[in-house]
């Protein structure tokens, strides 16, 4: 018997569901070319349709290489190394089975290990999120029912130190974009459009504490310069980390880096019509950042960080950073930046009449 199957078109990338009626084949667009909500579209409309939706038996190297193909264009190849090498050490430790075959305290045992072996908790918590990440992406795609990695114990991590950019410190990396020697560049890119974007880009990210991937799927009308918003958009095509949707205030320093873009389909693309390569991206910010004599440890991720910690020197409510940032949570704003609240004190605390009399 004939079953339906799922396939990519070649001409547009759209996923596809062929199925058979009779002696015939039909069609049915998904509408969707990331595979992962392809796949879910699929599953919902083979329940409608009477098909059974059974879980995948699959190993776990075998579904690695599923997951490496989906993730690889949302990621850099630095993270995508990264990742491969978390893997290669789990394997190391619990034999290749099939994914609903492993267990919390298998999962337990082996951070436990990482432990022992003086690994930092930063590392640890490292490899935690990322199998928790990748069994995510196994859920979601029908693949398991469970994350087995949800119930491990949580690992304690020293007090977050903030990597932020100073005001000079910021000043002085656009200085060196400024005056950046671009002789050893191609031709296309040795003119002052190239400088330009690399200042508008960091500038972007520190005036609007948009994570990487935000700035990277940024449309230019999701910007409102009349009514000075941001829109943030979780939808099929780029979801947000904690998957909502959001409308943040915008500086009024970055309506003329928006009319500069206004005529491109994403604010941010590279002078190929490429995406952003995040590897790019970091190359080039530690090399302007090594011209500036900043610290080393200072990366895209600080342009957020700074952000935050800007807000809150001007006098910015914790809410209100934390509704910038689209954290999921105000106690995940407490916990990077609520030693930076300083208070104002102003004798309220007289209003206790004590002694009693």
């Amino acid at each position: 018997m004939k079953k339906p199957f799922m396939y990519a078109r070649t001409d547009n990338g759209v996923y596809t569901i062929a199925y058979p009626v009779g002696k015939h084949w039909m069609y049915v667009s998904t509408g969707k070319k990331n595979k992962s909500d392809a796949n879910t579209f699929y599953d919902e409309w083979k329940r409608n349709k009477g098909y059974e939706v059974v879980n995948k038996k699959i190993i776990f190297s075998e579904f690695m290489n599923v997951y490496y193909d989906i993730v690889k264009r949302d990621v850099g190849t630095k993270a995508l190394k990264n990742c491969i090498t978390k893997v290669k050490y789990f394997l190391d430790f619990l034999d290749d089975k099939p994914l609903n075959e492993y267990s919390t305290v298998e999962i337990d045992k082996f951070l436990s290990r990482l432990i022992d072996k003086k690994r930092s908790p930063y590392t640890v918590d490292g490899y935690r999120r990322q199998l928790s990440t990748i069994f995510n992406s196994a859920v979601k795609w029908k693949y398991i029912t469970s994350n087995p990695v949800k119930a491990t114990r949580a690992i304690v991590l020293p007090e977050p130190e903030i990597k932020s950019f100073t005001h000079e410190q910021f000043n002085k990396l656009i200085q060196e974009i400024d005056i950046y020697n671009t002789n050893g560049l191609e031709n296309k890119y040795k003119t002052s459009q190239w400088k330009q974007y690399y200042k508008d880009l960091f500038t972007f990210a520190v005036l609007s504490g948009l994570r990487f991937n935000e700035l990277k799927f940024l449309k230019t009308y999701h910007v409102s310069i009349d009514k000075k918003l941001i829109s943030v958009f979780s939808d099929s095509y780029h979801k947000t980390k904690d998957k909502e949707s959001r409308k943040e205030e915008m500086h009024p320093a970055l309506a003329p880096i928006c009319k500069r873009y206004s005529n491109r389909e994403f604010m941010f693309i590279s002078f190929e019509s490429k995406m952003i390569n995040p590897d790019r991206i970091t190359k080039q910010l530690k090399k302007f950042n090594k011209l500036a004599g900043n610290p080393p440890y200072l990366n895209f991720e600080s342009f957020r960080k700074t952000f935050g910690v800007w807000l809150l020197e001007g006098g910015s409510s914790l809410e209100f950073v934390s509704s910038q940032l689209g954290h999921a949570s105000i106690e995940t704003t407490q916990k990077w930046y609520a030693k930076l609240i300083t208070k104002e004190f102003k004798g309220e605390i007289n209003k206790i009449n004590y002694p009693f009399k």
